[in-house]
């Protein structure tokens, strides 16, 4: 590593690093994180909608927890793993400064994983009853939206907030 007289530039191997760029690193990861925020409460309203619309709150059930808590919980796990993924999303993009089309690919990529991994489960235990069978696979839309749409669309996102931070510092 060596330093220019100015003080401004550290060349490395890779080529060289500028203060600018360091100097906005900091509002490029909150801004990230905000993102992220938002899209997992998205991702959170989007299934509680969802579990709202198809069971009926009148008749929970005999389960404890019942058909009314499990949707609570499954909502609650939703955005937890949709606020982890777009953190991860959101940051890797936005620290690595990547182009907007590099971003969706990156981000698609790693919901459309997650995605699969579902589809994967959801495939090894078929319920038998009919309407239950039914009810999952009319799921996998939102859950395609929510995960591969979802985290591509907050990674052009963090792209596009990141690239007019970096113009501004």
């Amino acid at each position: 590593m060596q330093y220019s007289k100015s003080e401004r530039e550290i060349r490395v191997r890779g080529g060289t690093i500028r203060y600018s760029d360091t100097r906005a690193m900091i509002p490029r990861a909150l801004s990230a994180l905000l993102l992220s925020v938002i899209y997992a409460a998205f991702a959170g309203v989007c299934t509680l909608v969802w579990w709202r619309l198809t069971h009926d709150p009148a008749h929970p059930g005999p389960m404890i927890p019942d058909n009314i808590e499990w949707g609570r919980l499954m909502a609650f796990f939703v955005t937890l793993f949709a606020a982890v993924l777009g953190a991860f999303v959101a940051l890797s993009v936005s620290l690595t400064q990547s182009r907007k089309l590099y971003s969706a690919i990156f981000g698609a990529a790693v919901g459309v994983v997650l995605f699969l991994m579902y589809l994967a489960d959801i495939l090894k235990v078929v319920p038998s009853r009919y309407h239950t069978r039914t009810e999952i696979w009319l799921s996998l839309p939102l859950w395609f939206l929510i995960f591969p749409v979802g985290l591509a669309m907050l990674a052009t996102a963090a792209s596009s907030l990141s690239g007019r931070i970096k113009r501004r510092a």
